[in-house]
């Protein structure tokens, strides 16, 4: 299927975002590749790259034909106990912000902004829940925070109120936002 009329960026936040965020689902024009390369040593590299291969596309092509099957190892990197470099997620929506902002591209980018806060919700979740030191700990808390701090204001605009309810908690402090949660688990 063709989909020609829509942006090809439009599907990184449509209902098959999850299929678009990823590269081994997909065949290129190797011209594409001039000047974007994957990020050596990240996690999470093809979505340091996907969007910005979208956004130099023309027409994006579909199928709903199974031409993949994906194998997943018990010991890949996905798989493995959660470490500092699962935290690569976070730092590709912070660089699609400034991709998006630079672009003027606002749909986007405040599709993006509401990703970011999934992001540190659900990583400052799995971080407490690591065996990572307390240093470790605070330091992404406090990267996260300042983010939050810092685009607070067009969040409260583009999220609902438990969304907002759940921010002013993490503002106050992580640790208040990480209480709530388990807390509403239990009820």
């Amino acid at each position: 299927m063709c989909c020609e009329g829509v942006s090809s960026l439009d599907y990184l936040y449509g209902q098959q975002s999850i299929y678009m965020n990823v590269a081994c689902n997909k065949l290129y024009k190797k011209s594409l590749f001039a000047e974007t390369r994957y990020p050596v040593g990240r996690l999470h590299e093809d979505g340091f790259t996907t969007y910005k291969l979208l956004g130099m596309c023309k027409r994006v092509y579909m199928s709903n034909s199974d031409l993949y099957c994906y194998y997943q190892r018990e010991n890949s990197i996905m798989n493995r106990t959660f470490s500092e470099k699962r935290i690569d997620e976070y730092f590709v929506y912070r660089e699609r912000r400034k991709y998006f902002s630079e672009r003027n591209l606002k749909e986007y980018f405040i599709e993006n902004e509401k990703t970011i806060l999934a992001c540190v919700f659900s990583l400052t979740l799995r971080i407490f829940e690591s065996d990572w030191s307390e240093l470790s700990k605070r330091k992404y808390y406090k990267i996260f925070r300042e983010d939050l701090k810092k685009n607070y204001k067009l969040l409260c605009g583009i999220i609902s109120k438990k969304q907002k309810l759940l921010l002013d908690m993490y503002l106050v402090s992580p640790h208040v936002y990480i209480f709530a949660c388990y807390i509403k688990d239990k009820l």
